[in-house]
């Protein structure tokens, strides 16, 4: 594979492959079928620009390439999505908030605290005004040492929202793993849609290319301006028509006739009486 038909592969695989990366930031999942759009579009760009059947396996590495790199690319914004996705985020402007919490809560006593938990989110996760036995256990793990700590020693305003939503993710399980999002695209499923790619690349660009390059040798065999009957009605008689203002390539020259010479004038006859009489 060179020229036109190389840069028509490689055009067609960065459309599949960013086509299959803007599919997995707005689903993050792997969408490892979306391997055979790259490797559609490597196989019509290639045949498009007049691939040979020897570019067929220059077509299928173009298509492993652009798919290891959808893979590869698209494993952080799969975990950016999905981690965007997550709704318990704690923001900058809640700081105030949770140490005026800390502040409270270090001058409760049991009682007070029970009451005061009551329908304050996220102590009390669905805000019904009852804190239930999960409900209390997660305070007493997670939020009251906390919330003890930040009154005898508040964090840094600038990194404590970054921090705080990093452990209640861990807390809460709603963290994503960027080895197990890795996992996921290998998984043996996406390696057979790879493989498929590949191989559907390749034997598009190889069955197609040897079709069109034997269309190409018919008809360059047929004289130009002739038109040959016998490929269309597998005749064993050799018809051939001449298109207008060409010459058949079979049949014979005719060549013109010899003209006849003149014929005599006849000879002027006598006259049996002189002239005048």
């Amino acid at each position: 594979m060179k020229g036109l038909s190389l840069v028509g592969a490689l055009l067609g695989g960065l459309v599949g492959a960013g086509i299959w990366l803007v599919a997995i930031a707005v689903d993050g999942g792997p969408l490892g079928i979306l391997a055979l759009g790259v490797a559609a579009g490597v196989a019509a760009g290639a045949i498009l620009l007049n691939s040979t059947p020897s570019g067929a396996i220059p077509a299928a590495v173009i298509t492993l390439v652009f798919c290891g790199v959808a893979k590869f690319a698209g494993i952080p914004i799969a975990l950016d999505r999905v981690q965007s996705s997550i709704k318990t985020t704690f923001e900058f402007k809640q700081y105030d908030l949770y140490m005026a919490d800390a502040e409270a809560y270090s001058h409760m006593s049991p009682a007070q605290v029970e009451q005061w938990l009551q329908g304050r989110s996220p102590y009390d996760a669905d805000r019904d005004g009852t804190i239930s036995s999960s409900e209390r256990e997660v305070f007493g793990r997670f939020w009251a040492p906390r919330l003890a700590q930040w009154a005898k020693n508040p964090p840094v305003a600038e990194t404590w929202a970054t921090q705080i939503t990093q452990d209640w993710h861990k807390e809460t399980g709603e963290s994503i793993d960027g080895k197990g999002m890795a996992a996921e695209f290998l998984a043996p499923l996406q390696i057979l849609f790879l493989i498929l790619a590949a191989v559907g690349a390749h034997q598009a660009v190889a069955r197609i290319s040897l079709e069109e390059a034997r269309e190409r040798r018919r008809t360059s065999k047929i004289t130009a301006g002739v038109i040959d009957l016998n490929e269309d009605i597998g005749s064993g008689v050799n018809i051939q028509m001449a298109a207008p203002g060409q010459k058949s390539a079979r049949a014979p020259e005719v060549k013109p006739a010899a003209a006849k010479p003149a014929a005599a004038k006849p000879a002027p006859q006598k006259q049996d009486r002189p002239p005048g009489m």
